[in-house]
């Protein structure tokens, strides 16, 4: 996770987050990155998974390309993992699938 995001993440963990609706996505570089892929989308849930939040928008790791990531979370990503370098022409297909899923979700 960047540096500038743990202020943001003591602020959500002082929150009272119960019965609230979380949808993940996560910006990454799954060449440069492969082994830490999308990595603070992981920090964040496990930071916040146990605010009584209802978390919505797993995705399988299927067509991914990466080695590994904290985002993956019994089996599946925690949200969406977007990488707008290296696989830029799934970008779209992927946001529209993810939305379509969590909207009968909310």
């Amino acid at each position: 996770m960047q540096d500038d995001w743990y202020d943001g993440l003591k602020t959500l963990q002082g929150a009272d987050l119960s019965g609230k609706t979380i949808a993940l996505f996560g910006c990454g570089d799954c060449s440069s990155y492969s082994d830490t892929f999308v990595g603070g989308m992981g920090e964040l849930y496990n930071g916040i998974k146990d605010s009584g939040a209802k978390f919505i928008g797993s995705v399988e790791t299927d067509g991914y390309t990466f080695d590994d990531s904290e985002a993956v979370i019994d089996g599946k990503f925690i949200g969406l993992p977007l990488d707008d370098i290296n696989e830029d022409d799934k970008t779209d297909t992927r946001i529209e699938a993810w939305l379509a899923a969590i909207t009968q979700e909310l």
